[in-house]
């Protein structure tokens, strides 16, 4: 089962891959790093973020429950964001690369700009800009995202394994 864990900069994702992983599940978190690349220029950067995605998918595939750390709609997501147009290759990548179960989080309510992310999300509105455009994003290729409140890390945790665990 391919679980996708999404939300904007900020929200905490990375921190709930990182528990996952601590707690012996698998996730992407190892082989982000590993097919990371040298950011040159948006389109290349967005490209090579798409390829990462792939990358790391097919690495995981058929390797039972894993937990992606963001996933190859986001790439599309920010894409809107940004107020960029889609790549017809983005779509087509949207569209086999799928996910079995999808969790979107909010953003934080103590959102404070990053300064690894602070030319993508300045303001708490930005946050909620990227959310309502992920959210659209997943909606528009199937998926029926579930949403993650504003919890504790364990919290959260918990309540993405027992829906999970409902699914399977």
């Amino acid at each position: 089962m391919k679980v996708l864990i999404t939300g904007p900069c900020g929200s905490g994702k990375t921190t709930i891959i990182t528990e996952l992983t601590k707690k012996g599940y698998k996730t992407s978190a190892a082989l982000e790093k590993e097919f990371w690349f040298e950011k040159d220029e948006v389109e290349s950067f967005e490209h090579g973020i798409m390829n990462n995605r792939i990358k790391v998918y097919k690495e995981l595939q058929g390797k039972g429950l894993v937990f992606f750390d963001r996933g190859v709609v986001d790439p599309i997501a920010y894409r809107k964001y940004e107020g960029n147009e889609i790549p017809s290759e983005f779509d087509e990548i949207a569209k086999k690369y799928l996910y079995d179960l999808v969790f979107v989080l909010k953003p934080l309510d103590t959102h404070e700009p990053n300064p690894e992310h602070d030319h993508l999300i300045k303001t708490p509105e930005d946050a909620q800009r990227w959310f309502d455009h992920i959210l659209e994003t997943l909606n528009e290729y199937g998926y029926a995202p579930i949403i993650i409140d504003n919890l504790p890390v364990e919290e959260r945790i918990e309540f993405i394994l027992d829906q999970v665990k409902k699914s399977t």
